[in-house]
């Protein structure tokens, strides 16, 4: 799962905007720094923590987590543009990070139905998450895969090389499953397809 870095009240356990010394909620001044999933952030949070990082950038305009955080953010509120633009910067310091790999090839789908794109956005996006694949196994990098295969390829009608759409589930099913990061996977990447859904959803 990915994580960004936020302030929160350790009074209350309240997340809080970006510099604040003190908790709106219960007025500790007790302010933390902590690890939490971006895609649980609300929109104000997450558009607050977008600006945030970006001014922070403008000291360091190479720094990879960073950028990184911002695409998050993004991603979360559906930039898409904005996320591929913070992605593919990030990419270029953290190669080998494969939820950055994940998550780019997830943005590059721009909250489409796969059947909807054409065969070089799908190769792109391809790239990026068989190279999350080689680098690590997680559920969502193949279920991601298996909507491809099913929704673009199979729905058009069209042939591929490499691991099928049942081979892709059979390797979902044994790999690390994150239930939050499914959820996110099937909100960016709608399918038509209500049994498949549950299939995911269940890990079944």
């Amino acid at each position: 799962m990915a994580t960004v870095q936020i302030l929160k009240c350790q009074g209350c356990g309240a997340p809080l905007e970006p510099a604040i010394l003190e908790c709106e909620y219960c007025h500790s001044v007790n302010i933390i720094k902590i690890e939490t999933n971006p895609f649980k952030l609300d929109t104000k949070l997450s558009n607050k923590y977008a600006r945030f990082y970006k001014e922070k950038l403008k000291e360091n305009p190479e720094d990879a987590q960073s950028l990184y955080s911002v695409g998050l953010f993004y991603l979360n509120l559906k930039l898409y543009d904005q996320a591929i633009e913070n992605f593919r910067d990030a990419i270029k310091q953290m190669p080998e990070n494969p939820d950055l790999l994940y998550y780019y090839a997830l943005a590059l789908l721009k909250g489409q139905k796969p059947r909807k794109l054409q065969i070089n956005e799908v190769k792109k996006i391809e790239e990026y998450l068989y190279s999350a694949i080689q680098l690590d196994d997680k559920s969502k990098y193949y279920y991601y895969a298996a909507l491809i295969r099913k929704d673009f390829y199979e729905n058009n009608f069209l042939k591929y090389q490499g691991m099928g759409f049942k081979d892709l589930m059979t390797q979902a099913k044994m790999a690390d499953y994150e239930p939050d990061d499914i959820h996110i996977l099937l909100e960016n990447c709608p399918v038509n397809d209500p049994s498949l859904i549950t299939q995911i959803k269940n890990n079944s």
